[in-house]
């Protein structure tokens, strides 16, 4: 135990004098702001857990108040071909025909992540990190072929 922490200690002082070292020599800060303009992807459905809460359902009936669908996806290109990250979700139902939804999701790319929240399609981009920092629009999507679908975001400057 004592091995861990000391190691966990040495990479989190290294990565501290490290970010400090690149801040100093960095000069003045300048901030490329929030993306905008389009960016197309395609989203592969990896997983899916609904989460049925009282009362329970039965048959194959609508999700009542407060079902829960946690969802799990790997994010592709535009082309579907080359895997940029995952995305997960999570959508509460709201009401008792199973047509309402709350949902919020994160995308986690490489170059940073896209925070999504809303009541159904569009999605509502609602911040990022990285190269998505302040970002803020909109994310329409499209069912495709199989468990494809191609989803488009519309980044607001």
């Amino acid at each position: 135990m004592r091995r861990r922490t000391a190691l966990l200690a040495t990479v989190i002082s290294t990565a501290g004098l490290g970010a400090g070292a690149a801040l100093a020599s960095a000069g003045p800060a300048e901030t490329a702001g929030p993306p905008a303009g389009t960016k197309q992807v395609v989203l592969r459905q990896a997983s899916f857990k609904f989460l049925d809460h009282p009362p329970r359902r039965r048959g194959d009936v609508p999700p009542s108040p407060g079902d829960t669908s946690i969802l799990s996806y790997r994010i592709f290109d535009a082309g579907g071909q080359t895997r940029l990250g995952r995305m997960d979700a999570m959508c509460t139902s709201t009401d008792r025909r199973g047509k309402r939804l709350l949902c919020t999701g994160a995308m986690h790319l490489s170059d940073g992540h896209i925070e999504l929240a809303g009541t159904g399609d569009p999605l509502a981009i609602t911040g990022g990190t990285g190269a998505y920092a302040g970002a803020r629009g909109t994310a329409d999507s499209t069912a495709t072929s199989g468990r494809d679908e191609r989803v488009t975001l519309t980044f607001m400057p």
